[in-house]
Order: structure tokens, then C-alpha cells, then sequence
């Protein structure tokens, strides 16, 4: 049939109570979320390194993530998708810490393209300054949605 939607592939992963530490060196730079992650559902992407989801599919996919995150006084961060080492900016939301190590929750969205072996997981950035963040639960969802 075509000009259908295809359904069947789709991967996800999430964290819960981590307290993953990503080390910021440089301001407005993204650094990805690493470790700590733990699988969700996943077919036709792989989940590995406790990180990442790895696509053996190609196509656009839909994505979906949040994150509650915290960092030092008014800070402003931002968290994204990231495919390989670049931050999707499409898939970019910010958010100001009321407080030094106050959380904030982040959400965000978007369609990205994967080729086989690209690798999708999430990051952040500290645009203020170089305060680490923490992140403290995550969930990143991945949904193909072309034909």
C-alpha cells in the first residue's frame, strides 16, 4: 500500500533518579547526556552504551524527550536531541534555574532523519556559564514516520 505510515519502528529509553553529572567546560556549548540511561521499548533501533539508541532502519523519525535537570543559580540551559555529536536544533527547549541546584523540567519535539548507524541521544548546554548540570530523569522516544 503505498503513501502509508509505517508504525512498526520505533526505540526508547529513559532515566530515573540518576543523577548523571555532564561536566560543562564551555558555555553555549551542547555536551551529550552519557551513561546512566536505561533501555524502554525498541525496534528497528538498537539501545547501547546506556546512552544512546542506534538506528538500523533509516528514515524521519519523530522525536519526543524530556528532561529534569538542575544547575547553579539562574542559570539558563537547554537540552536537545543530538545525532552522532550535532545538537538538533529543531529539537531544542531552554529553561531558567530559579536556584542553585533547583530543577527544571525541559521537553521538546521534532522530525530528524537517520541514516543506518546514526546514533540519537540527548544533551545539554549551559548557556550562561560553565556550571555543571545535572540531569535527574530523562525519557527519549523515537517513532519512524515516513514510508
Amino acid at each position: 500500500m503505498s503513501g502509508h505510515v509505517v508504525w512498526g519502528v520505533y526505540g526508547s529509553m529513559y532515566a530515573d533518579d540518576i543523577a548523571q553529572a555532564v561536566v560543562v567546560t564551555d558555555a553555549e556549548v551542547y555536551y551529550e547526556v552519557g551513561g546512566s540511561l536505561s533501555s524502554g521499548s525498541c525496534n528497528g533501533l538498537t539501545f547501547q552504551n546506556s546512552k544512546e539508541l542506534l538506528c538500523t532502519i533509516a528514515g524521519k523519525y519523530l522525536v519526543n524527550w524530556s528532561m529534569s535537570l538542575s544547575a547553579g543559580n539562574n542559570d539558563h540551559i537547554a537540552g536537545a536531541v543530538m545525532v552522532n555529536s550535532t545538537a538538533q536544533d529543531n529539537t531544542e527547549n531552554a529553561a531558567h534555574t530559579p536556584g542553585a541546584g533547583d530543577q527544571v523540567g525541559l521537553s521538546g519535539s521534532g522530525i530528524i532523519t537517520l541514516a543506518v548507524n546514526d546514533v540519537v541521544k540527548l544533551c545539554v548546554e549551559n548557556e550562561s556559564d560553565t556550571d555543571d548540570i545535572e540531569v535527574n530523569h530523562a525519557t527519549l522516544a523515537l517513532l519512524r514516520v515516513d514510508i
